[in-house]
This record gives C-alpha cells, structure tokens and sequence, in this order.
C-alpha cells in the first residue's frame, strides 16, 4: 500500500511539472491568438494538452491534483486555452463544410464528430426520443 502511495505522488508531481509548463505556455497567448493566430503554437499546445487530459492517470494521482487549490487558477486558464482552439477548430471545420463538395466526408473526418454522434445518442436516449422526432443540437 504505501508502495502505492508513493508511486501516486511521484506520478502526481510528473504530472504537475507537466501542467505547469504548459500553463507557462499558455498564458502567454492572448484570446486572438488562439483564435484566430497565423502561429502553429497553439495547435501544438492544444496537442499537449489533449494528451495530458486523456491519459489515463488513476484516481489516487487525480484526486491529488485537483485537491491542490493552488492549482485552480491554473486548471482556469488551461480550460480558457481549451475552450478557445475548440471554438477555432470548430469555426475552421465548419467554413470547410460550408465551401466543400462533400460535405458529408469533411464532417466525417472533423475530430469532434465521434463526440458529437455520443452527444446525439445520449439526448436521443434521455429525452426517450422515437424515429421521426426532431431536436436542434
């Protein structure tokens, strides 16, 4: 057990090195520049960033990350930069649909359109929808 611990803690602060560089980054980076910048630094950032969100860390090194209040002005502005690009991403995708010829398989391939499918499905079941039924999302 308290190999365990230790184990978490020294992932946790792995981890922290992690968020706090790319924080360094990111506050740096004014809302038009994630936006709408002609730099490749906030795509390579939001890479980074998605990559540290998704690994799987465990709950012990989770639990000890988000129970560091230190951290929340942080977490705050690494959700600002995230929020962001995904509104650039999205804005990009969607003036491509608009101008493409298939706009069936530029849909297709846009990052998000799995979430998306997910999304559908979830208020499709919630709301007990039937065939035919027809929702704004």
């Amino acid at each position: 057990m308290v190999g365990a611990i230790g184990k978490s803690l020294e992932l946790s602060e792995f981890v922290l090195k992690e968020i706090l560089d790319l924080y360094k980054d990111i506050r740096e980076l004014s809302d038009e520049a994630i936006l709408s910048g002609s730099s490749d630094k906030p795509e390579k950032l939001f890479m980074k960033l998605d990559a540290l969100i998704t690994r799987d860390l465990g709950n012990d090194v989770v639990s000890i990350l988000l129970n560091k209040q230190e951290l929340e002005p942080i977490f705050f502005h690494l959700n600002r930069f995230r929020n962001l690009y995904t509104v650039r991403l999205e804005t990009g995708y969607a003036k491509e649909i608009l101008a493409g010829h298939s706009p069936w398989d530029i849909l297709e391939k846009f990052p998000f359109y799995k979430n998306y499918l997910q999304l559908v499905r979830t208020e499709y079941e919630g709301f007990g929808l039937k065939a035919g039924d027809r929702i704004f999302f």
